[in-house]
C-alpha cells in the first residue's frame, strides 16, 4: 500500500495514515458513538482529528530534522539510562500491547463483513483472514491485491459521506455536538475515538514515512512545511468520513429509536443510498477490505516502531523483525478467536486500550521534540508546545476519569 501511494505526485505520508486508521475500528466506534449518544461526541470526533494533525506533524519534523526512526529520537533524548530503559519499557508495552488489541478488532472486523456478505458468522473464518494477512506479509503478494482493498475502503467511505448528504441530518443538532460534554457511560466510547483516531504506532509510522518522501537534498524547513500540508489535508479528510459514520448513525439508530445490536446492523446506515440487500453487499465489502488492510500494515509498524525504541534495524526480512509483527498477530488473532461472540465489544475495546495507553507516546512524543539536540531551530515554539500539552492532558484527564468511575463503579458493586 505504501509504495502504491508513493507513485502518486501529489498523495503524501498522510493519506498512507488515513487509510490505516479508516478500518473496523473507526467504523464500528464511530457508528457506535452515533447509535448511543446521537450527535453529542462530535466535538469528540473534532478533536481527535485536529490532534492526529497536529502530533503528526511533531513526529515528522522529528522525522526531517534528524532523519532518525522516532523511537530511537525518544530513547536519545531521555537524561540517563535509567529514565531510557524505564520510559523506553512503558513505550514498547503501549505500542505492543495496544497494537495487539487493534489487531484483534482488525481481524475481527474482517471477519464480520466477510459475515456480512455472505451470511456465515463461524467464528473460524477469523483464522482464514489471519492465515492471509500472514501469508501476503511473507511472501510479498500484498502488493498485488492492495489496489483492489483500498478501492474498496475508499468507496465504503464516499457511500457513508454520500448517504449523510441524503439524510439531511439537523445542522443546529450536529452544532450542540460540537460542545464538549461526556454523556453517562460514555468514557469507553471516547477513549475508543481517540484512540482509533490518534493511533500510537501511526505516529512512528509516519516519521518514517516522510523521510521517504521528502529526502535530505530539500531544504528542512520546505519539506516539514509540504509535510504539515499533506497532513492536514489528509487526516482532516479522514476525520470527515469519521464523522460522516457518525452522523448516519446517529439519523438511522438514535434520532429513530432504534438500537445497534450488532456489527451487522451497521449495513442499516446505508440503506437510503443503496437499499437493503445492496448496502449490505456494499458494506460488508467495504468492512473487509478495511480489516484486511490494517491487520496487514499494523503488524508492520507496531514492530517498526518497537524495532525504533530499541536501535534495531528496521529490515523486514530480519529475524527479529518478523518475530515481532507476527508476535502481534497471534495475540490479536487470540484475542479474536476467544471472545468471538461479541465482535462490536471487541472493536470498541481494542480501541479504548488505544486510548488508555497513548498518554505514555504522545508524552514520550512531546519531549523528544523539545529535548532531542538534532533538532534545534525545528524546535516547537512556545505556542505550539501549549497546544500539544493541551492535548496530552485531555488525553490523561480522560483516561484518568476512565480508571476513577471504572474503580468507583467496582466498589459499588462490592
Amino acid at each position: 500500500m505504501i509504495r502504491w501511494l508513493e507513485r502518486w505526485r501529489f498523495s503524501g505520508p498522510g493519506l498512507v495514515v488515513t487509510a490505516a486508521f479508516i478500518g473496523p475500528g473507526t467504523v464500528t466506534t464511530a457508528s457506535t458513538a452515533g447509535a448511543t449518544y446521537g450527535f453529542q461526541l462530535l466535538w469528540v470526533m473534532v478533536f481527535a482529528t485536529a490532534a492526529t494533525i497536529f502530533l503528526q506533524n511533531m513526529a515528522g519534523r522529528i522525522g526531517l530534522a534528524t532523519r532518525l526512526p522516532l523511537g530511537i529520537a525518544m530513547m536519545e533524548s531521555l537524561p540517563n539510562h535509567f529514565a531510557r530503559w524505564v520510559l523506553g519499557a512503558l513505550a514498547v508495552f503501549a505500542i505492543g500491547f495496544g497494537n495487539s488489541a487493534f489487531q484483534a478488532g482488525n481481524l475481527t472486523g474482517a471477519r464480520v463483513g466477510f459475515e456480512i456478505m455472505t451470511g456465515d458468522g463461524h467464528p473460524g473464518w477469523v483464522f482464514g483472514v489471519a492465515g492471509l494477512a500472514i501469508g501476503t506479509l511473507l511472501f510479498s503478494s500484498y502488493r498485488r491485491i492492495e489496489i483492489v482493498l483500498v478501492s474498496m475502503v475508499a468507496a465504503m467511505s464516499l457511500g457513508f459521506l454520500v448517504t449523510m448528504i441524503l439524510l439531511r441530518p439537523d445542522p443546529i443538532k450536529m452544532a450542540e455536538g460540537l460542545v464538549p460534554v461526556i454523556p453517562p457511560s460514555s468514557l469507553v466510547t471516547i477513549l475508543g475515538l481517540l484512540g482509533t483516531t490518534i493511533v500510537p504506532y501511526n505516529l512512528f509510522l509516519y516519521a518514517g514515512l516522510v523521510q521517504r518522501k521528502w529526502k535530505k537534498e530539500i531544504e528542512i524547513r520546505t519539506a516539514i512545511r509540504d509535510a504539515r500540508a499533506d497532513s492536514a489535508l489528509s487526516i482532516g479528510l479522514g476525520g470527515i468520513v469519521s464523522a460522516a459514520i457518525m452522523v448516519t448513525a446517529a439519523v438511522a439508530f438514535f434520532e429513530a429509536g432504534k438500537t445497534l445490536t450488532g456489527t451487522s446492523d451497521m449495513a442499516t446506515q446505508l440503506e437510503p443510498l443503496l437499499g437493503r440487500q445492496t448496502a449490505r453487499l456494499f458494506f460488508g465489502l467495504g468492512l473487509f477490505a478495511a480489516g484486511l488492510t490494517s491487520a496487514i500494515t499494523a503488524p508492520l509498524a507496531a514492530a517498526m516502531a518497537i524495532s525504533g525504541i530499541f536501535g534495531w534495524s528496521d529490515d523486514p526480512k530480519t529475524t527479529h523483525f518478523r518475530c515481532l509483527w507476527i508476535g502481534v498477530m497471534g495475540i490479536g488473532l487470540v484475542v479474536s478467536w476467544y471472545w468471538s461472540k461479541s465482535p462490536k465489544e471487541i472493536i470498541v475495546v481494542a480501541q479504548a486500550a488505544n486510548g488508555i495507553l497513548l498518554p505514555i507516546v504522545v508524552g514520550l512524543l512531546i519531549f523528544a521534540c523539545n529535548q532531542y539536540p538534532g533538532l534545534r531551530e525545528h524546535r516547537p515554539r512556545w505556542w505550539e508546545n501549549t497546544i500539544a500539552i493541551g492535548i496530552f492532558l485531555m488525553i490523561l484527564v480522560t483516561t484518568v476519569n476512565f480508571f476513577v468511575n471504572l474503580l468507583m463503579s467496582e466498589v459499588a458493586t462490592k
